[in-house]
């Protein structure tokens, strides 16, 4: 008599953890680039990023960044971004949501960044 067992584990998934780690790695007058590590994805791999912006840490809207897999919104499949279209001079606020197939995380610690100032342009008549 031969017999076979046969054991299945089953892991169930979840959203996953948000990123971690979130920083600032350069910034200009227009531009800040910031990366991140990835939490646990929960038994469901990662399929993307979203990054979120804030001038008030109140009200947060889609960032504009290089890369981005959606018009008007900065979805990436990276760990790094760089975020475009700012305002010389200004305090934002970012914070970095992951994806997987069954939704969103919450969203990472939001780290904080000012824009570098602009040089003077000076006219000499």
């Amino acid at each position: 008599m031969f017999f076979v067992f046969c054991f299945f584990v089953f892991f169930p998934a979840d959203v996953p953890e948000p990123p971690k780690d979130v920083k600032v790695m350069s910034r200009g007058s227009r531009e800040v680039n910031i990366s991140w590590i990835a939490g646990f994805n929960e038994n469901s791999a990662i399929q993307n990023y979203t990054v979120e912006i804030s001038e008030d840490r109140q009200t947060f809207r889609d960032a504009i960044c290089q890369g981005t897999l959606l018009k008007n919104n900065c979805v990436i499949y990276s760990t790094r971004v760089s975020i475009r279209e700012l305002l010389p001079w200004t305090t934002y606020y970012l914070r970095v949501f992951a994806t997987n197939m069954i939704g969103s995380s919450n969203h990472s610690s939001v780290v904080n960044v000012t824009t570098d100032e602009e040089g003077a342009l000076f006219l000499i008549f």
